[in-house]
């Protein structure tokens, strides 16, 4: 992420804290962001980072026990924060109890955040997908205020076999964590949002997951646009090699697009702490010009 100071931060997810360097490539010291407290016995992982128009938002999970020293409190959130590490917003967020014992059970919905459904555009306003399955984007004002809900009907995606295998290796790699044994409960229906970026302009892409998952033959992805006031402006198709249930494409300035290859596996593996193959192909990054 590129910070607000002009500074490089490389995002480090656990412990989570934002390394900095400048753009020869020299350290500029630390970002640690400020959460009291509330992480006294626990600890802080960071999951994604976006910055622009001076608005620097974290999104992530604090984890500490709970009173009864029998489970953890996990406090799930999306903050704004200065550039010396100060909460300046905390637009929303969700707290799930865990109690060990007879009955637990690791659920995929109550680990399930936004995640990779924010952006923040070049007024500093952050773009969200609150809900998993109800397409909805909440637009904050940098301060936190809510603006307006830009809405969209959109019936959810049910998993195929494939995307539900997937998310079920993950939730065992994530279960084999634990010193007891442990059920788990996957979702079958995918979050209606698969990712959200705000470009230069304002305009709002929205990746659909039927799109992520199921795509029309032909076409990377079709992307649903809105411009900056929330009006649904068109539907964009991309065409270029690749699978967008693998790989990420990410939109840059000066007409440029950037893919990158095995991303979405490789944040799944990271989320079980290494459950990816060992014979994944090597990630790449390919740059686009977009006509």
């Amino acid at each position: 992420v590129f910070m607000p100071d002009g500074t490089l931060g490389l995002v480090q997810i656990f412990p989570g804290k934002i390394v900095k360097l400048t753009l020869d490539g020299d350290p500029a010291g630390e970002f640690n962001p400020d959460t009291g407290d509330a992480t006294a016995g626990g600890f802080l992982a960071l999951v994604n980072c976006r910055s622009a128009g001076g608005n620097l938002v974290l999104s992530g999970v604090q984890v500490r026990a709970n009173d009864a020293g029998d489970g953890q409190i996990r406090s799930y959130f999306v903050r704004s924060y200065a550039t010396d590490g100060s909460l300046q917003a905390d637009y929303f967020g969700k707290q799930v109890e865990w109690v060990f014992g007879p009955g637990f059970k690791l659920r995929e919905s109550e680990n399930d955040f936004i995640w990779w459904r924010m952006d923040v555009g070049p007024d500093g306003r952050l773009v969200v997908c609150e809900p998993r399955n109800e397409y909805a984007l909440s637009v904050y004002a940098p301060d936190g205020t809510l603006e307006r809900v830009i809405e969209r009907e959109y019936e959810s995606w049910e998993r195929n076999e494939t995307v539900y295998e997937r998310f079920e290796s993950i939730m065992a790699a994530q279960s084999a964590n634990f010193p007891f044994e442990v059920e788990t409960e996957i979702e079958t229906l995918e979050q209606d949002v698969g990712d959200l970026r705000v470009a230069s302009d304002g305009s709002i892409w929205v990746l659909p997951s039927r799109q992520m998952y199921d795509p029309e033959p032909g076409s990377f992805a079709t992307y649903d646009v809105f411009t900056p006031d929330g009006t649904f402006a068109e539907q964009v198709k991309v065409i270029c090699p690749g699978d967008p249930a693998l790989d990420r494409l990410v939109f840059a300035g000066e007409g440029l697009a950037f893919q990158v290859t095995g991303f979405w596996d490789a944040v799944l593996s990271a989320a079980a702490a290494g459950g990816g193959s060992d014979e994944a192909a090597p990630m790449e990054v390919i740059c686009y010009k977009i006509r």
